[in-house]
């Protein structure tokens, strides 16, 4: 019983793949008018936003010509603490102040980002706005509000801020890459044309072969084919004929 349902299904299955197959072009086709359309409408409907960053390092000084280890270990933990102080909401409302935007402390909030590079003491600040100007100057104005706001908490022989790279300046706009977009597309078109084919052959109820019958207790009789309207006229003459001549 079970090696028969294992039958019923491997077949369903190979069935299934058959069908996908005849249709193998119209999925392709989709695919590749998936990708176009994907690329128009990103290249139309994708937000308008650029990305200004800037790389920072925050030193601690030492009464030792000689660093050590241990304290480019905390120079290294001590950057969770400068991303907390820069998207504070003491530095963030200066920004707004000083960009003279109608930004408000909790959009810079989600708008700047702080990216520590990997067991290193340097990290990155990155703002991506509507424009570039405002993008580069709110880096600019966070820089100059943290390195302020550590004087305020940290003697200044203690700690020193040191810019690595200068807030960037870049015209473009931030883009999906072109793969990107053809690859959504292509994938939605793929499962949309095979949803529709799927649901098709599901509801499709005609006789297609005797195993269709054969699923609901029924028994192949006879066939029907079509005619033409020729053999039509002529099985009409024909049996005109043969009641005349009964």
């Amino acid at each position: 019983m079970d090696y028969e349902i294992i039958e019923e299904d491997t077949l369903s299955f190979h069935e299934m793949f058959q069908y996908f197959k005849k249709w193998a072009w119209l999925i392709i086709a989709a695919m590749c008018l998936g990708a176009i359309l994907s690329l128009v409408s990103f290249h139309f409907l994708e937000d308008e936003e650029y990305q200004s960053s800037a790389q920072l390092i925050v030193n601690q000084k030492s009464a030792n010509e000689t660093i050590q280890y241990s304290e480019i270990q905390t120079n290294v933990s001590l950057i969770n603490t400068y991303r907390q102080i820069i998207l504070g909401k003491s530095v963030l409302e200066k920004v707004a102040n000083d960009v003279n935007s109608n930004l408000t402390a909790s959009q810079l909030k989600n708008a700047i980002s702080v990216n520590q590079t990997e067991n290193a003491q340097t990290f990155d600040i990155i703002a991506v706005l509507d424009s570039p100007e405002l993008a580069q100057s709110v880096v600019q104005s966070t820089i100059r509000n943290f390195e302020e706001t550590l004087t305020e908490i940290y003697d200044t022989d203690i700690l020193t801020v040191y810019v690595l790279s200068a807030p960037s300046y870049e015209p473009n706009k931030i883009a999906t890459s072109i793969t990107t977009r053809a690859l959504i597309g292509a994938i939605l078109g793929a499962m949309l044309t095979v949803g529709i084919l799927l649901l098709k052959e599901l509801l499709d109820t005609t006789v297609k072969d005797e195993n269709f019958l054969h699923q609901f207790g029924l028994v192949k009789l006879g066939e029907l084919e079509s005619l033409s309207e020729q053999e039509y006229a002529q099985a009409v003459l024909t049996g005109a004929t043969t009641k005349k001549g009964r």
